[in-house]
């Protein structure tokens, strides 16, 4: 049975209504929004004090630790470059940067960068900024009607057939995260609720296994209010069917990150277990809201063993194993297509389906060509035991703490131990290729 809890709600706070702010502030997205978006997020580029960002980060990694030398040389060379990318975007009119995500019938739905042409900006020159910003060359920012678009995997082509549906709690939910320089609206529609509910009715046995209404009723709609330095806060409100659907969303919540532990970097492990420790989230009504200040997240950040350095790898891991999931997924989708039996290469997989471009560059390591090594299954009919299949894993020259796997179930994990690796392998009937 699903476990929720409650919590005594305080006085509750009125959901804000869409003023005039909120509605210029989705008025240049609101021709790429349609019932399949379930995501915007918001950045007002002019806001974002980059320096402040450095210095507040500097301020994280004292007492300096191991590698913090090294961690400082990199965040000023980082920094330094977002402050060009912020200089040339400005010099060429720009400020608003739109992300809108949708929820779609292909791996991935679709995702895009909207950046809109005002006050006499150049269109020609945004273009040329969002391109120089995509890590694969073969891809261009294209301007669509008042605005300039990058795409992620074969997005143009789709929205050059698009028809955009009106949806006003776009506008509420970035009238309730107020002038953050960093906000996002969750709105999956019901029809995108209908659609998940059909196609996965129940929850994983390890986080309950109840229905999935849980999760699709307890979170309706939603925004995302980010400030940053030098007075970081965060804040998340989630807005559910009813208060009976708000508890069980954040009991499931608890859930997730309980049955994740043990799959997710204990750096990553131990962030999110933070941001879910009383008084937040609170429940309120028919809302969830988790709330971390200035304070918690500089706690949080010097508690990644060998500070903000070791963060950002956990955070490289979490984005790998994301890519290893998703080159298993073509790999089946492959096989299905193919008489159960699997692609020689994972770039053979990657023809038949709609993915981004960098899902072959392991983010830790992204000088590497490629950076995945692939270990064929066996057909479909003959596979067993799936769920200790290696089927590929980042590839490496010496083993530093550990790598994620993917397995041939389509989950990935990462793996401490390299005799546990290795025993893998062999029972895969492959050997070590640290390519």
């Amino acid at each position: 049975m699903l476990l929720a809890f409650s919590s005594r709600a305080a006085a509750a706070e009125p959901e804000a209504p869409p003023d005039a702010a909120a509605r210029a502030a989705v008025a240049p997205v609101e021709p790429f929004i349609d019932g399949q978006t379930i995501l915007v997020a918001r950045l007002d580029t002019a806001a974002v004090d980059l320096g402040a960002v450095e210095n507040w980060m500097k301020q994280a990694a004292q007492p300096p630790g191991p590698g913090a030398g090294r961690f400082l040389e990199g965040l000023h060379d980082g920094i330094g470059r977002l402050t060009t990318a912020q200089a040339d975007f400005k010099k060429a009119g720009g400020r608003l940067l739109y992300v809108v995500v949708s929820f779609g019938d292909t791996p991935g739905g679709m995702a895009f960068v909207v950046a809109p042409i005002e006050n006499g900006a150049d269109a020609k020159a945004i273009e040329k900024v969002l391109s120089s910003w995509s890590s694969d060359p073969a891809v261009h920012a294209a301007t669509i009607s008042k605005a300039v678009v990058l795409p992620f995997g074969d997005a143009l082509a789709r929205l050059e057939h698009f028809t955009s549906a009106p949806r006003p709690e776009l506008a509420k939910a970035f009238a309730e995260a107020g002038d953050a320089p960093l906000s996002a609206a969750i709105i999956p529609s019901e029809q995108v609720r209908r659609v998940v509910e059909a196609m996965t009715p129940k929850l994983p046995k390890d986080v309950g296994g109840g229905p999935i209404t849980v999760l699709t009723r307890g979170m309706m709609t939603g925004s995302v209010a980010v400030r940053l330095p030098p007075q970081p806060s965060v804040r998340v409100v989630i807005h559910s069917q009813d208060a009976d659907a708000a508890n069980a969303f954040a009991g499931l919540v608890r859930l997730v990150l309980l049955a994740g532990r043990d799959q997710l970097p204990q750096e990553i492990a131990n962030l999110l277990a933070a941001l879910v420790r009383p008084p937040s989230p609170r429940v309120d009504g028919d809302r969830v809201i988790f709330t971390v200040d200035e304070k918690p997240l500089l706690s949080l950040v010097r508690q990644f063993p060998g500070g903000p350095r070791r963060g950002a790898l956990a955070a490289y891991r979490v984005k790998s194993a994301s890519n290893l999931r998703q080159l298993i997924l073509a790999c089946l989708i492959y096989a299905n297509d193919h008489k159960n039996e699997f692609p020689d290469s994972l770039e053979e997989a990657l023809k038949g389906v709609d993915l981004p471009r960098d899902v072959m560059t392991n983010p830790s390591d992204p000088a590497r060509k490629p950076g995945y090594v692939y270990v064929k299954p066996p057909s479909l009919k003959d596979l067993t035991h799936a769920e200790r299949r290696v089927v590929a894993y980042e590839a490496f020259d010496k083993w530093d703490g550990g790598i994620n796997v993917g397995f041939a179930d389509g989950h990935a994990e990462f793996i401490a131990d390299q005799a546990v690796f290795v025993k893998l392998l062999n029972d895969a009937g492959a050997k070590l290729d640290r390519k």
